[in-house]
């Protein structure tokens, strides 16, 4: 049998794990066969390549399943570098995940991009109150002043925490009252 390719995990997520096949980039003829038979597969609900980019993203049941269908039944290319780090987030099915928790995995996923992209400069905190304080100023700009311009312009405060760092309103009122003070009001 001749070398398989070598496949590198570029990520796994909840029923999701993207490859990397960079000997076969361009290859169409080897990306459609890795196509047709992984959908074969019980544990694979579905198959994208990008034989452009040497890619292959396997949507899966479950993990447990795709690794010993892999073991047992893929002569197109072999794991190069499974990290177990990679695979342990992957190993909870999403299935039993709430909703909150799915979006909050999605958007730890995107944060992650998104600071890989920027060397660490920017994160989606900072592109979501870049989007919203760009549309609370077309907003503005229509003559939207009272709810639509200030709400965008509220959520684009908050998606930086802004409001975290100020006193609660009515805070200067509701402070302790000293012994000495309680004493002088009868409490």
């Amino acid at each position: 049998m001749p070398d398989l390719p070598k496949a590198h995990v570029c990520h796994v997520m909840p029923n999701r794990l993207r490859l990397r096949i960079p000997d076969r980039r361009h290859d169409t003829a080897f990306f459609d066969a890795v196509k047709s038979r992984l959908s074969k597969w019980g544990s694979v609900e579905r198959v994208a390549v990008n034989p452009t980019a040497g890619s292959v993203v396997v949507h899966f049941s479950d993990l447990v399943d795709l690794l010993a269908e892999h073991s047992a039944r893929n002569d197109l290319f072999t794991l190069a570098d499974a990290d177990p780090r990679l695979l342990d987030g992957a190993m909870e099915s999403s299935a039993g995940a709430s909703l909150a928790e799915q979006v909050r995995q999605g958007f730890a996923a995107v944060d992650r991009t998104m600071r890989r992209w920027t060397g660490g400069q920017e994160d989606s905190r900072s592109l979501i109150f870049l989007g919203l304080f760009g549309a609370g100023i077309v907003q503005l700009l229509r003559g939207n002043m009272t709810a639509p311009a200030v709400t965008l312009f509220w959520y684009a405060g908050d998606a930086l925490r802004l409001w975290d760092s100020l006193p609660p309103a009515g805070a200067a009122a509701s402070r302790p009252v000293p012994d000495n003070d309680r004493a002088a009001t009868g409490d």
